[in-house]
């Protein structure tokens, strides 16, 4: 590697502990093989390579990370969310525009519970629609309302960055980082606080700028990590 990287990507450190939810390799197992392997095998069903990647990625794992303290049970719907990140961005690749409306619109009617898994043609609605039931075991209306607002800034940058794709355009740094901070995914799962604390913090704290800040301040960091 460059000697110049190297030396950026030493600067690179989290200063604070690192933490993994003790139920990581559980919920790796239900991931892989009645997940993966099972649920959602139609999705990929003559791909092993796809499934195997997947598997890889150890979505279960990242998740624990992110989610440390989280009962099993509560950890559970986050790392079926955090495979569905997988499914969709892969899936949202090559869609155009009004491809993407279409998934987008589709998916949080099922996330909001004004469609269901019938009503509805994309694929992974199956996974949307349980996704749903679990997390109302867990949430209140407000929380699970942020968390859809938070998969909506997703879909916000999924369009941006289809703006530049189709015009063959490289955004500034600045934009990028912007549309990197909706298209990451990252904020719904922050929106999920109340999911792993068990504690259902009043909305006021929640839309506090200072919250809102520090909110941004960790996607962008994992921006950094990621894109770097």
């Amino acid at each position: 590697m460059n000697t110049v990287i190297t030396s950026v990507l030493s600067r690179f450190h989290y200063p604070f502990p690192m933490l993994k939810n003790p139920f990581a390799g559980v919920l790796q197992e239900i991931t892989e093989q009645h997940w993966i392997d099972g649920e959602y095998l139609a999705l990929y069903p003559n791909d092993p390579l796809t499934r195997k990647k997947y598997k890889m990625t150890k979505t279960a794992h990242i998740a624990s990370q992110w989610f440390p303290t989280a009962s099993a049970e509560r950890l559970k719907p986050v790392c079926r969310l955090m495979l569905w990140t997988l499914y969709n961005d892969d899936r949202c690749e090559e869609c155009n525009s009004q491809e993407l409306y279409h998934v987008r619109d589709q998916s949080l009617a099922i996330l909001q519970g004004t469609a269901t898994r019938n009503d509805t043609d994309i694929p992974l609605a199956g996974l949307l629609s349980t996704l749903r039931e679990e997390l109302l075991q867990f949430l209140p209306e407000a929380s699970m309302q942020r968390f859809i607002n938070g998969l909506q800034k997703y879909f916000d940058g999924l369009q941006q960055e289809l703006h530049y794709k189709a015009r063959q355009e490289f955004p500034s740094v600045e934009e990028c980082l912007a549309i990197r901070e909706n298209s990451l995914c990252l904020y719904p799962f922050l929106e999920l606080l109340d999911l792993e604390t068990e504690v259902i913090l009043p909305e006021f704290v929640h839309q506090h700028d200072t919250i809102q800040r520090l909110k941004a301040l960790a996607v962008r960091m994992m921006i950094c990590f990621n894109e770097v």
